[in-house]
């Protein structure tokens, strides 16, 4: 990038741009020659919160006043599935630095990994750890057949499970087991609806229940643009007057 340099105090300059430093000599040193003095300025200590609901009462009642101008709007971003920030566009006189206001991260959420569970902790883990839709209700049911002392046999080729559960010492009962189920972990913010994504669900001999994520992670981008609408219907005010302009 092309610039020249002050020869007072060695400041980079855009062509034809001329250096103030010489329009207050109060700054220059003992040997007359000028120098650019930075003053340190006050910037807001960055608030960090768990909640969309607090992340839009701090922005409606405190950012909005004091921060927000059609010029200079703030900027909310959903970073994550998990995390929003809301920060200020570049100061001119603090380096072009972007301070960033607040922070909202969903702590509050159990959140999701790839599990293997007994038939039990299955059972709680799926009223506990997800948001209620019909393929909860398939598990549970399924699992709920199953009892610590029944014979279970599994085949398996890797496209779809059968499972023969054995009641006793005659009746042999063959339940099909969906290899993928659709399930809502609660892994966003609890504002909004948590979104759906496929699961491969597999029952072993040992009564195990296992589900490991089969979406390649696109729930990821479900859940920032549901965050995204939720904040942008909460803001509607401050969006429409281009205040705030709320992006993925």
């Amino acid at each position: 990038m092309y610039y020249t340099t002050c020869p007072h105090c060695g400041a980079h300059l855009d062509p034809g741009e001329r250096c103030d430093c010489q329009d207050h000599p109060e700054n220059e040193d003992q040997g007359g020659n000028a120098n650019r003095i930075w003053e340190p300025k006050d910037t807001p200590q960055r608030k960090r919160v768990c909640s969309l609901d607090a992340l839009v009462a701090l922005i409606k009642h405190e950012a909005v006043d004091r921060y927000a101008t059609n010029a200079h709007p703030l900027f909310v971003n959903c970073e994550s599935f998990g995390s929003v920030t809301c920060y200020l566009s570049p100061d001119s006189g603090n380096y072009e630095n972007r301070v960033t206001l607040y922070e909202a991260a969903a702590t509050d959420v159990p959140g999701f990994r790839d599990s293997k569970w007994s038939l039990e902790e299955a059972m709680v883990a799926l009223r506990s750890k997800f948001q209620h839709t019909d393929d909860v209700d398939y598990i549970l049911g399924l699992i709920g057949r199953m009892d610590v002392n029944q014979q279970i046999r599994s085949e398996d080729n890797g496209v779809t499970q059968t499972v023969q559960v054995r009641s006793g010492v005659s009746f042999v009962e063959n339940q099909q087991v969906r290899p993928i189920v659709s399930l809502a972990p609660y892994r966003t913010f609890q504002e909004v609806l948590q979104p759906e994504s496929d699961f491969v669900f597999r029952v072993d001999q040992d009564r195990n229940v296992s589900l490991t994520e089969a979406d390649g992670g696109m729930w990821k981008l479900a859940a920032r643009n549901a965050v995204k609408t939720y904040l942008k219907d909460a803001l509607a005010e401050e969006v429409y007057k281009e205040q705030v302009i709320v992006t993925l």
